[in-house]
């Protein structure tokens, strides 16, 4: 042995740094780990097969949009004005009048008219509790198929007697126009190359409503009766009989006494 040798130093293990490395090693593990978690459990996971389909089955695309509708009115600001209307928009477009018989009885005239409407069919008016609207209705409908298949003999169904007369002036129209499969449209334009030819607005009054009025607005010319007074004046302004061309019987057009300053109800 040399003694001229230096001892062998023992070599020191850091434990302290080795111990701070683990220590953010560890710390960086669990920061990951949350993240990770935090980031899973937002994810939108997909709902359990037992709850996509129920225990009773399938409900049918007819389901599922009554369904839908429902849902839909849930949330709707007027709930109940909602479901009347999808009610009614069902029954419409099925041509069904029981569709209707879910409403509320002041609901369900109006219901029942709209589906007699959409079907043609006089038949679904006498569903209808006001006498009036019944009447009106069945009307209608008369009217319609009487113009859409130039059969004349189907005016004589018609209550109501200028609505009736109406519908002879506008069936003897030959127009050369044909309208199938009832085209409300092609209804629309007979009506009112009748009631142009006549020059007499309340022609349209064989039409719904609505197309009634947009109906009397095309008319040219109101004067059926050749005085020189648009009807409407004679009924609001003068109070003379738009179907009459000399109200007081003096001779004299209504349209001449009134132009002349004269009274057309005083001879």
């Amino acid at each position: 042995m040399d003694f001229s040798d230096q001892p062998i130093q023992p070599k020191h293990i850091p434990w302290k740094l080795i111990a701070i490395i683990a220590g953010g090693v560890v710390l960086a593990g669990l920061i990951m780990g949350g993240v990770f978690y935090v980031i899973r459990d937002k994810t939108p996971q997909a709902p359990p097969a037992s709850s996509v389909v129920s225990v009773f089955g399938t409900p049918s695309s007819t389901e599922t949009t009554s369904v839908s509708a429902e849902s839909a009115c849930d949330v709707a600001e007027d709930s109940e004005a909602c479901r009347i209307l999808k009610a009614k928009e069902r029954a419409i477009a099925e041509k069904k009048s029981e569709s209707c018989d879910v409403l509320t009885e002041e609901d369900k005239d109006d219901c029942y008219w709209s589906v007699a409407r959409a079907a043609r069919d006089a038949v679904v008016c006498e569903k209808i509790k006001n006498g009036d609207w019944m009447k009106q209705c069945a009307d209608e409908q008369h009217a319609s198929l009487a113009i859409t298949t130039s059969d004349v003999a189907l005016c004589d169904k018609i209550a109501d007697g200028q609505t009736k007369m109406h519908c002879e002036h506008v069936v003897a129209i030959k127009d050369g126009t044909v309208c199938e499969n009832a085209d409300a449209n092609c209804l629309f334009t007979r009506v009112l190359v009748a009631a142009n030819q006549r020059k007499d607005a309340d022609v349209c009054r064989v039409l719904d409503p609505k197309r009634s009025a947009e109906c009397r607005t095309l008319v040219v010319v109101n004067d059926p009766d050749l005085d020189g007074i648009d009807s409407t004046q004679e009924i609001v302004l003068y109070g003379t009989n738009p179907r009459n061309p000399d109200t007081d019987g003096d001779g004299y057009l209504d349209g001449q006494e009134v132009n002349a300053g004269y009274d057309p109800l005083k001879k």
